[in-house]
């Protein structure tokens, strides 16, 4: 006997005439399924916690307890059953054991690879729609009705606007770069190239907020969560809900990410920490938009962070006195912002919008980008790691050449001092050794054990340059580092030496000179060159 709807939408429950009280609890626990069917739900469990399936989208129940027991006494009054806490507990326990609704394993959310929207899937690449089933495991949509004739004029002239004092092909290009992020968020089942955080940095008054106000419309909400007030015990319970993280002032001057921070960022699992429910292991999917005032910074020696993230510099100025185009349009409607009206107006468009990002990033394999993001990159990277600057401003490549490591960290020391010691405390040796290795380039080799002699170690395949050779002498003449100097060649000696011959069958030398010959063959011939 099941429930059932009549054409005025009124469920009609069994009877429980003759049902013995000792399976009562079986009668009871198999009407509530049978209820939760009729409404279009459905209830999985595992070791994860209890989903519930509700108009579209799975849902994680932290309150799966209350949950069931406010339905088992809707259920109760609809047999005509006085309800007591002994039978709900029973029925609540029936429920949850019931192996019917476990599920061993993972299970694939998100992966459907289609753009959940509350019209359902849509296909990405053929705009096809279709209804959103539980078996798509979908747990977020966009709260948008999906309408493919839908368009985003006062969208595309705010974008446009943004970067107007930019070139006319630069200008394309960034609006592309945005298009193209907003798309690949609108998917999960994605490469890592497509899985990029959007980060606009410029002083105030240059139009940031508006696309993050924008973003935040399209999926019904955000992450706000602070940077710093992630790692905290339950810091990372906003990432339960895949939102965007969307931050208006997401750097202040701070020079540490937290391990979770970097997870999230990079895309490895994270615990978070459910207050009163779970533990959960999961890979944090929220796509990052983020705005500054300051220049992006961390420590990393590594670019793993960086290569996730596209830094746009932002530099056309509004003056607040005398708005154009979308914001004067705004005002003229009676909205505060230019996104808040965007916001209330376009957002099937700003949907069909990003969905033709979204499948042009699919086509390339990867999110587009500029010449001017990819040295904001670099000099971000330069500024994050201690040697990468040091290594383009004081360093030369030769697979023959190699230099002392106190004598090569004698000189970044020098070099560090110069342009960012004043507010930075001065790296030991080792520091600098580790970040050298985590530069990852195959043409510094810093082994350890073969790279060194009785007397001192060395890093072979580099030299310091003229540059590089003057920091070395300032820091020995003006004994700017007593502690690093006790091992560091005279100055009326050479610092740079040659890789004796004895040293030419260690596998670290010639593991170093291949990369030296993989790079010089890889690397365009000028017409110099080739005319020599």
């Amino acid at each position: 006997m099941s429930a059932t709807i009549d054409k005025d939408n009124v469920v009609e429950f069994p009877r429980a005439v003759g049902v013995p009280k000792s399976e009562m609890h079986a009668f009871v626990g198999n009407a509530v399924l049978d209820y939760m069917r009729s409404q279009g739900e459905t209830l999985v469990n595992g070791k994860g916690g209890a989903w519930l399936y509700s108009h579209g989208v799975w849902e994680l129940r932290i309150d799966i307890d209350a949950w069931l027991g406010m339905r088992i006494e809707k259920v109760c009054e609809g047999l005509g059953i006085t309800n007591t806490n002994k039978l709900t507990g029973e029925v609540r326990n029936r429920i949850l054991r019931s192996p019917e609704l476990w599920r061993e394993g993972n299970i694939p959310w998100d992966q459907h690879g289609k753009i959940p929207t509350r019209s359902g899937l849509v296909d990405p690449r053929t705009g096809e729609l279709e209804p959103a089933r539980p078996d798509h495991f979908c747990t977020w949509r966009i709260e948008v009705d999906y309408d493919a004739d839908a368009k985003c004029p006062w969208w595309e002239m705010m974008i446009a606007d943004m970067f107007g004092d930019k070139g006319r092909d630069e200008q394309t290009a960034l609006v592309r770069v945005v298009q193209e992020c907003m798309g690949a968020a609108l998917i999960d089942k994605k490469s890592r190239a497509l899985s990029k955080a959007l980060v606009f940095w410029g002083i105030q008054n240059l139009g940031k907020s508006g696309p993050l106000d924008v973003v935040t419309g399209l999926f019904g909400g955000a992450i706000a969560a602070p940077i710093g007030s992630v790692e905290g015990t339950h810091g990372s319970m906003p990432f339960r809900k895949r939102l965007p993280w969307v931050l208006h002032e997401a750097f202040s001057g701070a020079w540490h990410f937290s391990s979770v921070v970097k997870s999230i960022v990079t895309q490895e699992e994270v615990q978070i920490n459910v207050k009163n429910g779970p533990v959960l292991t999961q890979i944090v999917r929220a796509p990052i938009f983020w705005a500054t005032n300051s220049q992006p910074q961390f420590k990393e020696a590594t670019r793993a962070i960086v290569s996730r993230m596209i830094v746009i510099e932002v530099s056309r100025k509004f003056d607040d006195a005398h708005p154009i185009g979308t914001a004067a349009e705004a005002i003229r409607k009676g909205f505060s912002k230019p996104g808040e009206f965007i916001v209330a107006t376009e957002l099937p468009g700003v949907l069909n919008w990003a969905i033709a990002g979204l499948r042009m990033a699919l086509e390339r394999g990867s999110i587009e980008t500029t010449a001017g993001i990819k040295a904001t990159a670099d000099a971000i990277h330069r500024d994050s790691n201690l040697v990468a600057g040091f290594l383009e401003e004081c360093v030369e490549f030769d697979p023959m050449a190699r230099v002392r490591v106190s004598d090569f960290c004698l000189a970044h020391s020098a070099w560090f001092m110069e342009l960012k010691g004043e507010d930075r405390r001065m790296p030991t040796n080792d520091a600098i050794g580790k970040a050298l290795k985590a530069v990852g380039d195959g043409r510094i080799g810093i082994d350890p054990k073969e790279m060194r002699d009785n007397r001192s170690r060395y890093y072979c395949g580099v030299a310091l340059n003229q540059l590089g050779l003057e920091y070395h002498r300032a820091a020995l003449e003006r004994r700017l580092f007593e502690g690093k100097t006790a091992m560091a060649t005279a100055p009326d000696r050479e610092v740079n030496s040659l890789i004796p011959a004895s040293w030419d069958d260690r596998e670290s030398i010639k593991a170093m000179r291949s990369c030296h010959e993989r790079v010089t063959d890889e690397r365009p011939v000028s017409p110099k060159e080739r005319d020599a």
